[in-house]
Order: structure tokens, then C-alpha cells, then sequence
């Protein structure tokens, strides 16, 4: 137990402990790379990594000619997938 300012607290290092959203729903990188195909309407110019801060994140491998805006929007859409997806390792 931790203490803080007169109250205890119990810690726990499970990811989205301090979290009031609903579970995650797991998913692998394959599986959100095409999720992103397809609800977003994004080509293949792009990799799915873990990042162990942000949970994921996606970069760009090769691009159209704007590149600054296809990156853009990656990162938008990972801001709005991050709450609802965890990943899990790929399934063999």
C-alpha cells in the first residue's frame, strides 16, 4: 500500500488500472492494420508498432506525395482507436 496524502492506495501496475472507460478489446497489429484499411479508407503506406507509453502506433513506410498529411491522419486516428484496442501478440 502507498500512502498519499493521508489516503491509501492500492497500487497495481495492470495497463488502464487508473482507467474508468470500459475494457479494451484486443486485437494484433495485422488485425488493426486492416481495421484501419477499412474504416479509414487508408492504402498500405503504413506499419502498426507497440509503443509502451501510447500502447501503439503506426509509421509510415511509403508514401504519396504528402506525406506530412498522410501522417497526420494516422496519428488522429490512433488518438481515436487507443481507448477501445490493446495489442496482443500475433496469433500463429
Amino acid at each position: 500500500m502507498q500512502q498519499r496524502h493521508g489516503k491509501s492506495r492500492k497500487k497495481n501496475s495492470e495497463p488502464g488500472y487508473f482507467s474508468m472507460a470500459s475494457p479494451k478489446q484486443k486485437i494484433t497489429k495485422d488485425q488493426l492494420h486492416q481495421l484501419i484499411q477499412e474504416r479509414f479508407g487508408l492504402t498500405i503506406f503504413f506499419q502498426i508498432s507497440e509503443d509502451r507509453r501510447l500502447g501503439f502506433r503506426t509509421t509510415v513506410v511509403a508514401a504519396p506525395e504528402d506525406l506530412y498529411e498522410l501522417h497526420s491522419r494516422l496519428e488522429r486516428i490512433c488518438i481515436e482507436l487507443r481507448p477501445k484496442f490493446e495489442l496482443v501478440a500475433e496469433r500463429e
